[in-house]
């Protein structure tokens, strides 16, 4: 997978593992930095003073990382949704293709094996 990278054609599983663990892992680092800051700042008086803005921040960023993941789902959805039409309108295109050929075709007596 890793080598499909390099190589310039990564496939689709292998793009939706990576973001997925790339939103783990920046979902477990922000969550890590926040409880640890939490620790130190619970027995200070800073913390009383900026209680509510830390629980503010924290809704805010959750927020804002759900809603990432769910225009990302978004753009891949429009992203498979054009390639499913790129392919149909592929395969309509050869359909009438050899509907034309079809029309053109006049028996000889003599079958062309293809």
């Amino acid at each position: 997978m890793f080598i499909d990278i390099f190589l310039g054609k990564p496939s689709k599983g292998f793009i939706c593992c990576y973001l997925s663990l790339t939103q783990v892992v920046v979902i477990t680092l922000v969550s890590g930095i926040s409880y640890s800051i939490y620790q130190i700042l619970q027995y200070t008086q800073i913390y009383q003073d900026i209680k509510s803005r830390l629980i503010y921040l924290s809704v805010c960023l959750a927020f804002i990382l759900i809603m990432e993941m769910v225009i990302f789902a978004h753009i891949f959805g429009l992203f498979q949704a054009s390639k499913k039409a790129s392919f149909l309108s592929e395969q309509k295109r050869k359909l009438v293709l050899l509907e034309k050929r079809n029309k053109l075709y006049v028996p000889t007596g003599y079958d062309v094996v293809e």
